[in-house]
């Protein structure tokens, strides 16, 4: 972190080539006032009411913003009082996140609305066929909710008259191609920075190009990458807070296979269908080996730093082993060579599958092996098992048994 102070010129110049869509990050602190919504719901409502420099229209568009906030977002803490509200007037706008699933039973679509709490909510298919990622994680939306209660319904008496999801309903890329040639490289990166909440002239250019590398799966397309850290380093914050077209979903909640296809559903899954997919993954690690990590650690900023080609991290592990004296028999009828005497990296992963699957259940071993399919744990635990029984019948010499009993 710098001591630098906050560029002006860049708000001139951004104002100057972007009249009118310039939204100031600031302020979404100050209208959220305990909103739980992402930043982007926020900037949403900033841009249709604080698109300006005036300091006048800003003032007046904040007031309206945070009464749209009042009146219309769902705090979980309040959602009786807001259902209370919908059945006595009938009707009712409301902010939240709507997320819909099809109700075979009834052919009907339904809605399970977050903060309100409210499930089989049902909205129109008409509705559904528009915004397809109703389907796959919810959207932030603005919500015409009604009441209509009859004796005898099967459903809710809650229902979606209308439903407005709560993003940019296009882009104009010819004027943002026409107002980027108003900037130099430095500057533009700043101000991606600045778009995603960040200020820029509080970090080193190093960490600005950090920051930027995890924006690269928003514009790329196939793009794959995984950032391994610890927690509260802004790893998920750009796919959860500053895009409605990226969706952030936590690693044991769904599986790899599922991203691509839900076989259970068979229904295409959310790789599918959201721009970006972000899986937040949390591995837990035994006490023991989080201690030698941090001894490691110390010696730079990176845990498993190797300076060489990977090829030569494979040599060494070999010399080691023949260092340790370490001669694998093989039995396999084919030509020898040096690799089949001795043990491969992913030998150590079938050493702790086996060693840990009489000490963990199923369920645990899977996951902590990350196996897609279970058969494959049980390949392990079977294998367990059939050790445990050749250990009994093992030949044991005379003279070892004698020394046991003495």
């Amino acid at each position: 972190m710098t001591s630098k102070t906050i560029d002006s010129c860049l708000d001139d110049l951004l104002n100057r080539h972007f009249a009118g869509k310039v939204v100031r990050k600031d302020l979404t602190k100050l209208v959220k006032e305990g909103a739980n919504v992402p930043v982007y719901v926020l900037e949403y409502l900033l841009g249709l009411h604080c698109a300006s420099n005036d300091d006048a229209i800003i003032n007046e568009g904040m007031k309206t913003d945070k009464k749209i906030l009042a009146e219309n977002y769902v705090r979980p803490d309040e959602a009786e009082k807001v259902k209370s509200i919908i059945r006595e007037r009938g009707s009712l706008k409301i902010i939240d996140k709507a997320t819909v699933k099809l109700n075979e039973k009834r052919d009907v679509y339904e809605a399970l609305l977050g903060n309100l709490g409210t499930k089989g909510v049902e909205i129109s298919t008409a509705t559904v066929q528009k915004y397809e990622k109703l389907l796959a994680g919810g959207i932030w939306s603005i919500i015409t909710m009604q009441y209509f209660y009859e004796e005898g319904q099967k459903g809710s008496p809650f229902l979606i008259e209308e439903l407005k999801p709560i993003q940019m309903p296009n882009m104009d890329m010819d004027g943002l191609f026409e107002g980027r040639r108003g900037f130099t490289e430095d500057q533009w990166t700043d101000v991606l920075l600045r778009s995603a909440g960040y200020e820029p002239t509080q970090f080193e250019k190093r960490v600005k190009w950090h920051i930027l590398a995890r924006m690269v799966p928003l514009v790329e397309n196939n793009y794959n990458v995984c950032e391994l850290g610890p927690r509260g380093t802004g790893k998920s914050h750009i796919y959860k807070e500053i895009s409605p077209n990226s969706i952030l979903i936590s690693g044991g909640h769904t599986t790899v296979a599922n991203l691509f296809y839900n076989m259970t559903s068979r229904t295409v899954g959310l790789v599918g269908l959201w721009d970006t997919v972000d899986r937040d993954e949390r591995v837990p690690l035994h006490p023991v080996v989080v201690e030698h990590l941090r001894k490691i650690m110390d010696f730079g900023s990176l845990v498993f730093f190797w300076p060489h080609h990977k090829r030569t991290l494979y040599v060494d592990f070999a010399a080691i082993q023949d260092a340790a004296g370490i001669y694998l028999p093989c039995t396999a009828k084919h030509e020898h060579v040096d690799t089949c005497h001795r043990y491969g990296f992913h030998d150590l992963r079938r050493a702790f599958a086996t060693v840990n699957a009489p000490r963990l259940t199923a369920d645990a071993l899977q996951s902590l092996m990350r196996h897609k399919s279970y058969q494959t744990t049980q390949r392990y635990i079977n294998m367990a098992g059939q050790l445990d029984e050749a250990v009994k019948v093992l030949h044991v010499p005379e003279v070892l048994k004698q020394q046991n009993e003495n």
